[in-house]
């Protein structure tokens, strides 16, 4: 996009990037949404619908790129994510399961542990340096979203962000989303440059189980029997034969906590107890997807296939296949889409678990008042198998307000009327 005043403002203000093209981009998005559940769970006895206004991880994205010389450029990106409707709460203290092991004389007098208190917020995007050379590739550092966001989706994009596929395409396992659902932190990665419409990726994050709203540092260096090396790779292939652009994509990903069983876990520093069963508890996540889509005309057609995997540090394994479905079919400034999602049942160590399964459907459609500006609604249903309880994408804290999560065998509904505005 052209050069805006901020941004030129921004570049008399860093001399050091003054010579760099600095740009701005991104998106706001949000939506007025109705939400309801079906068959309820035994314990819901309130209410089961409500209306609220969501926003859709909106973002402003600052980037700067300086040619060194004919091949080689520096590059930089800050993704600045930002909410419409309200800012997050950045702190929380240690839920009552922190303290389980504490005697209710011993839980009277404790004083709850702030837990991730200073994060920075300004810092849970798509971040990076590197260095691009046209004839050798790419190298960068940062975190970047990986993995979890190829699904073959080609729904349009103003659809809401709760319907997106990776909750079935990317959850192996109840409370287990492949590669964070988020940026993956401590990364490094190499992008081949595209020969005959054919480029790979390959990264390596030293702790890649870390979340775009946390700021802790894994560290493989302690006294404690309980800390491992961790870390993990990432490798996708992507090629383009004549309308259809093809993805392949794989990730092993180990965190460097492994047990919940830590000797340091007293009355006196209770703070271990939670911060390793609740927040490095992770364990390890292999998983492989293949995409293909295929764009003619006003036609759109999609559809994914992922395997995913993980196993606990007790050696419990858990793994599902996923499909997805999608469609567009775009007339003038309107598009309508289409999309089916299907995960299969659970198998935990080599057992199928009957009933584990869940769908999803998506109906959208879009109206483009112009480049920039689009508005459109969004159908989405969610449903859980008998003894499966998964929330749509996004959090339970957007699904649910953070209060209550997902119940065995309950069905979610949502239907939104969603604005975007991209810059």
């Amino acid at each position: 996009m052209k050069k805006s005043l901020l941004a030129i403002a921004i570049a008399a203000a860093l001399p050091a990037v003054a010579s760099a093209q600095v740009t701005i981009s991104g998106y706001a998005k949000g939506s007025f949404d109705s939400f309801s559940i079906g068959n309820k769970a035994a314990d819901r006895v309130g209410k089961t619908s409500e209306n609220r206004v969501t926003d859709h991880s909106s973002r402003i994205i600052f980037s700067a790129n300086e040619a060194i010389d004919n091949d080689l450029s520096g590059v930089f990106q800050f993704d600045l994510r930002f909410n419409v409707d309200q800012v997050g709460r950045i702190s929380a203290t240690e839920p009552a399961s922190g303290t389980s092991h504490l005697t209710a004389a011993q839980r009277a007098l404790y004083v709850p542990v702030i837990q991730n208190a200073v994060p920075n917020p300004l810092s849970s995007g798509n971040n990076h340096v590197g260095i691009v050379s046209k004839s050798m590739g790419a190298l960068r550092f940062g975190r970047q979203d990986i993995y979890y966001g190829n699904t073959g989706s080609v729904l349009p994009s103003s659809v809401h962000i709760n319907a997106s596929a990776p909750t079935v395409m990317h959850q192996p396992a109840t409370n287990v989303s492949m590669a964070n659902w988020s940026r993956t932190p401590n990364l490094i990665w190499y992008t081949s440059p595209t020969i005959q419409g054919w480029s790979a990726t390959a990264g390596y994050s030293t702790n890649p189980l870390r979340t775009s709203g946390t700021n802790e540092t894994e560290n493989d260096l302690s006294t404690l029997a309980t800390v491992r090396k961790g870390g993990g790779t990432f490798f996708q292939v992507n090629g383009q034969v004549g309308p259809v652009a093809l993805a392949w994509a794989t990730v092993n990903l180990k965190s460097d906590y492994w047990t919940t069983n830590r000797a340091d876990c007293t009355y006196s520093n209770p703070d271990r107890c939670w911060y390793e069963q609740t927040n490095n508890s992770n364990g390890n996540q292999r998983g492989n997807v293949l995409t293909a889509i295929y764009r003619g005309g006003p036609i759109a057609l999609g559809v994914g296939y992922s395997q995913n995997e993980v196993l606990t540090f007790t050696n419990n394994k858990t793994e599902r296949n996923a499909f997805n479905l999608s469609a567009a079919y775009t007339m003038g400034k309107h598009t309508l889409g289409i999309e089916r999602q299907s995960g299969s049942d659970e198998v935990l160590n080599g057992v199928k678990q009957g009933e584990t399964g869940m769908t999803g459907t998506v109906l959208a459609w879009d109206y483009a008042f112009s480049k920039r500006t689009n508005i459109g609604i969004t159908y989405f249903e969610l449903e859980n198998d008998r003894l499966q309880a998964i929330a749509p994408f996004y959090s339970g804290s957007n699904t649910f307000g953070g209060q209550m999560a997902a119940r065995p065998g309950e069905k979610y509904t949502l239907t939104s009327f969603v604005m975007r505005h991209t810059w």
